[in-house]
C-alpha cells in the first residue's frame, strides 16, 4: 500500500505502476483531511483506512510523506518581511499524524513492512537534536547549534569564517548569515533558529533503498540553498567510503528507504545535511525519479512475496544511468545522453517516455 499526503501525486503513481510491472498488487491510499462544506473546518476521512477492504492482507506500506501542511518552525528571519511570510504558513492538519501512527505500529506488529515509521520523519522535523545525535555517534556532519541565546550565538559565528541559518524543523531555507544583527533582532526573539558552520563543496543528493546507494546526483545550483535555486542534476559517482557513511548512519537511525543532502567537501569528506525518509523526488525528473522508484518496488515486492527483509534487500540492484543530466528550461526539463555529448538533447519522442 503507498500511503499519500497529496492527490494524484505523481512519484506516488510511478511507484504504483512500478509495482505492478513487477507482479505486485498495489493499493494507493490518498491520507488527506476532507473540508466541510458549511464551517470550513476540517477533519480526517477515517472510512478510507478502516473499511477499506482492499488493505486486508496487506504485506508492505510505503509512507510518501506525513502531510503537505505539516506546521513548521521558521528559518532564521532577517527582516519583517520575511517572520510575515513564514508565520502565515500554519495550521490545517497535526493531530492525523497520531492516528495513523498507531495503526502503522499495529501493522507492524502483525509483520507488515513500514518504510518508513513515522517516528523516522523526526529524524528531519527535529534538525538540532538530529545533528547532536548523528555527532555524537561519530557520523561526519558539519558543526551546528540551536539557540536563541545571543551570546552563544555570537560565540558559534566567531568560530567559523562563515555560518548558514536553518530552520531547526522541517523544511525551511538555508541562508548564509550576511547580516547578524537582523538575526538577532528578527528570529532569535520569536524561534529558536538552526547556526551551522558553512561547507564548501558540491552538494548532492543521495537516494538509498534497504541497503544500497541506488542513486546519487550532483546538484547544479550557484546559491547555497540548492534547493530554491536547483538548475538540474547531474549523475554522480560516489566513492566507496562516502557511500558507506550514508548507509551506516541509515543503519543507526533504521531506515528502508531514504534521500539525503550532503556535501562532498574540499577535503573530499562527505557531510551529511539533511534526511528525508519519505522524500520528495519528483523535482530530480520523472527519469531518475523512475530509476529510484524500479528499486523501492522491487524491494516491496520482494518483502511481500518473501515476508524475509534480507531476501528483499538482496532483490535491489544499482540501475544503470542512460540520462547523464538533467536541466530546467523554465520549468521543465532538458534530457542529456549519459553516453553521448552533454549537450545533446534527446527527441521529443524520447523524451516523452519520461
Amino acid at each position: 500500500m503507498i500511503v499519500s499526503p497529496i492527490e494524484n501525486d505523481p512519484q506516488s503513481i510511478i511507484l504504483f505502476e512500478e509495482i505492478l510491472n513487477k507482479g505486485g498488487n498495489p493499493v494507493l491510499l490518498p491520507f488527506k483531511l476532507y473540508e466541510k462544506e458549511k464551517n470550513h473546518s476540517f477533519g480526517f476521512n477515517f472510512r478510507e483506512l478502516f473499511f477499506n477492504e482492499e488493505i486486508i492482507n496487506l504485506k508492505a506500506v510505503f509512507i510518501r510523506g506525513v502531510s503537505v501542511d505539516t506546521p513548521i518552525t521558521s528559518p532564521a528571519w532577517q527582516s519583517d518581511f520575511e517572520m510575515n511570510i513564514w508565520r502565515a504558513k500554519y495550521i490545517k492538519e497535526n493531530y492525523k499524524i497520531f492516528a495513523i501512527s498507531s495503526i502503522l505500529k499495529e501493522l507492524e506488529n502483525q509483520g507488515v513492512l513500514v518504510v518508513n515509521g513515522l517516528a523516522k520523519y523526526l529524524y528531519h522535523n527535529m534538525k538540532s537534536g538530529f545533528f547532536s545525535y548523528l555527532r555524537s555517534k561519530g557520523i561526519s556532519v558539519p558543526d551546528s547549534m540551536g539557540t536563541n541565546s545571543l551570546s552563544e550565538a555570537l560565540n558559534f559565528k566567531n568560530r567559523y569564517e562563515k555560518i548558514v541559518a536553518k530552520s531547526p524543523s522541517g523544511v525551511g531555507a538555508t541562508k548564509l548569515i550576511k547580516n547578524f544583527k537582523g538575526v538577532a533582532d528578527k528570529s532569535l526573539k520569536y524561534t529558536p533558529p538552526m547556526f551551522q558552520q558553512e561547507i564548501k563543496g558540491q552538494t548532492i543528493r543521495i537516494h538509498t533503498v534497504g541497503n544500497k546507494v541506488v542513486l546519487a546526483l550532483k546538484i547544479i545550483a550557484s546559491d547555497i540553498d540548492s534547493r530554491t535555486d536547483t538548475k538540474g542534476f547531474s549523475y554522480y559517482k560516489m566513492k566507496k567510503e562516502h557511500s558507506d557513511e550514508v548507509l551506516r548512519a541509515n543503519s543507526l537511525l533504521n531506515l528502508k528507504f531514504s534521500a539525503w543532502d550532503a556535501i562532498i567537501g574540499e577535503d573530499d569528506k562527505i557531510y551529511l545535511l539533511d534526511c528525508n525518509p519519505g522524500p520528495y523526488i519528483y523535482w530530480i525528473g520523472s527519469y531518475f525519479t523512475r530509476l529510484v522508484k524500479s528499486e523501492l518496488a522491487r524491494y516491496l515486492v520482494a518483502f511481500a512475496e518473501s515476508g524475509d527483509e534480507e531476501i528483499a534487500e538482496g532483490s535491489i540492484s544499482v540501475p544503470e544511468c542512460k540520462i547523464h543530466r538533467i536541466m530546467k528550461i523554465e520549468e521543465k526539463h532538458r534530457y542529456v545522453l549519459y553516453n553521448g555529448e552533454l549537450n545533446q538533447q534527446l527527441s521529443p519522442e524520447y523524451r516523452q517516455r519520461y
